[in-house]
């Protein structure tokens, strides 16, 4: 149908796809952005932790190339062998 319109019409059918394509990147990174947001939040209800503390923490571990790391299971393991080891003398 477009082809019928001549180089404009081609012109509009990729305008218009690009912005269908546009609209479906930016609702899949704002959907991955609340998820982290989520998890991030629960996680600082169970550590206590500020979600900035636990995004910075998340940046140093992705830079020093422990990103697959799972940092929920990290701070819970710190947590556990901090509170049952014997204090320094």
């Amino acid at each position: 149908m477009l082809e019928k319109l001549g180089p404009l019409g081609i012109a509009l059918g990729a305008v218009a796809t690009a912005g269908v394509a546009a609209g479906v990147g930016l609702f899949k990174f704002v959907s991955a952005a609340s998820d982290n947001l989520e998890r991030l939040e629960n996680l600082s209800a169970i550590t206590g932790l500020a979600v900035a503390d636990l995004q910075a923490m998340e940046q140093i571990t992705k830079e020093a190339g422990l990103a697959g790391m799972d940092l929920g299971r990290i701070i819970g393991n710190s947590t556990r062998i901090c509170s049952t080891s014997s204090p320094m003398r």
